[in-house]
């Protein structure tokens, strides 16, 4: 449950933006689809646009962490919550929502790599096989996610 007014600190895209907690007097990252269209820096973020809310460790890290996600195709962002909600699922994660800044990010380089030409060779792919099933499976899942959803 949100409580407090998140205030514009800089938009990144219509989809992301840095705002100020005042119930928290914290900077947090609130993402969702169109959450930011219109507004500029002292707006008031309308509530029921923010679909996300991200609470960075430190403040510092906050606005890096926002641009990148606002450098990022928008449906990057929705396939990594999505496969962090299955993972979560299947493999019993307490806090599966803790990954999904870092998983769009894979997502988003992957994607980069794919369109280069660029092989990642993983050495360890039969140990990681035969040690994890459970989590292989669940990747197996996620890239039939990534597959659906783009392409």
């Amino acid at each position: 449950m949100r409580s407090g007014t998140y205030t514009v600190v800089r938009t990144f895209n219509t989809n992301v933006v840095l705002a100020f907690d005042s119930a928290n007097s914290r900077v947090v990252i609130c993402t969702g689809k169109g959450v930011a269209y219109g507004l500029g820096h002292g707006d008031v973020v309308r509530d029921d646009a923010i679909e996300a809310v991200f609470v960075p460790e430190s403040s510092p890290r906050s606005g890096a962490l926002a641009q990148a996600l606002g450098l990022s195709d928008p449906r990057v962002f929705d396939v990594a919550r999505a496969i962090c909600e299955m993972a979560g699922r299947r493999l019993g994660l307490t806090r599966p929502e803790v990954l999904v800044l870092a998983l769009a990010d894979h997502l988003d380089q992957a994607q980069r790599r794919a369109r280069e030409g660029i092989v990642v060779d993983i050495p360890l792919v039969w140990e990681v096989a035969h040690l994890y099933p459970a989590e292989l499976a669940a990747g197996h899942e996620a890239l039939r996610i990534v597959e659906e959803r783009l392409g």
